[in-house]
């Protein structure tokens, strides 16, 4: 035990003997590209859609309906979930039940991964199908 103490003792003075003019330098982090993902459909009462999409790195991912026609005001469910293989799931997940034209969720991702959006009729009481159109922004 001495002389592996002895050892970190030589390898210590020996380092800190050292000199020079030599400066670390840390490449700067850039962040992730964002991209994004539009999708679109027809949303009829019950109904629901969810549409998986590939995270690449940590960071922040936004949801947003850009369009529900015929009725903007209309209320429907909007969110971001985990897609596990076969569906959207709610947990964890960020999730609007009350949400309309122009509604935006946001999220922040620790790593990448595979997630979802997905709008359905939260209400279950749409009077007419409503077609939509969402965008995802994510790294």
């Amino acid at each position: 035990m001495k002389r592996i103490i002895c050892l970190l003792c030589a390898f210590g003075l020996a380092a800190a003997s050292c000199t020079g003019n030599d400066t670390a330098t840390t490449a700067p982090t850039t962040a992730a590209p964002l991209l994004s993902n539009e999708f679109t459909g027809t949303l009829t009462q019950n109904g629901a859609a969810s549409y998986p999409f590939t995270v690449l790195a940590s960071g922040t991912v936004t949801g947003t309906i850009v369009s529900l026609a015929p009725d903007l005001s209309q209320l429907v469910g909007f969110g971001i979930g985990v897609w596990d293989g076969f569906s959207c799931q709610a947990s964890p997940g960020i999730w609007n039940d009350k949400a309309s034209q122009n509604t935006i969720v946001t999220g922040t991702v620790n790593a990448a991964g595979s997630l979802c959006v997905r709008i359905y009729d939260s209400q279950g009481t749409m009077p007419q199908p409503s077609t939509y159109d969402i965008t995802v922004t994510h790294p």
